[in-house]
């Protein structure tokens, strides 16, 4: 799971504008082995969090939050996300997005193919922070 938060902060050190890392954020966290590991392990989640795998499981999400906030603070200097929302929150619900229960009821159950779950979810989160609402 470490490798998923390299790639995180890779993606959150690129030089580009902060739009374009959520979208990479977003597809990274739903690509990542951390997701497959929260997705496989989906029915036994409270067992999961409850057991000696909780630090580890609670050190990959505090790095993926810092990520996240990382990416959300630029997109506020740029001002394409708004300010009014905390960039705490922000990086949490960005964290929500790894629950596997969506992705298990629409992907797993084949309403939704994969890449139009990225999609969808990308277009959702951003159109709650991004001010340009034609992101």
């Amino acid at each position: 799971m470490s490798q998923s938060t390299t790639t995180l902060k890779i993606i959150a050190n690129k030089q580009t504008d902060a739009i374009t890392k959520i979208k990479e954020l977003i597809r990274a966290t739903l690509e990542s082995s951390y997701f497959q590991f929260v997705l496989l392990s989906f029915p036994d989640m409270a067992a999961l969090f409850q057991e000696k795998n909780s630090s580890e499981l609670e050190k990959v999400q505090n790095e993926m939050i810092k990520c996240f906030k990382k990416v959300i603070d630029q997109g506020k200097r740029e001002q394409v996300f708004h300010d009014e929302i905390s960039n705490e929150y922000t990086a949490h619900q960005l964290l929500i997005i790894s629950d596997p229960l969506i992705y298990s009821l629409l992907v797993q159950n084949k309403k939704m193919t994969h890449e139009d779950f990225i999609t969808h979810t990308t277009r959702n989160f951003l159109f709650g922070i991004a001010q340009n609402q034609s992101q």
